[in-house]
């Protein structure tokens, strides 16, 4: 199983990271997964983790 979609309350991200701001303050993550890899998602350069 891969990673086809996230959401962060309820928003679609297209990053592989969230920060923890939505989680501390209770909000929702949700993912969808899977069986073949979506090789489009969090590619874009503002999409990958952060330093």
């Amino acid at each position: 199983m891969s990673v086809d979609e996230v959401r962060v309350d309820g928003e679609r991200r297209n990053a592989s990271w969230a920060g923890g701001s939505p989680v501390r303050s209770g909000g929702s993550l949700s993912f969808a997964l899977k069986d073949e890899p979506n090789t489009g998602w969090a590619t874009a350069p503002g999409g990958l983790p952060r330093p």
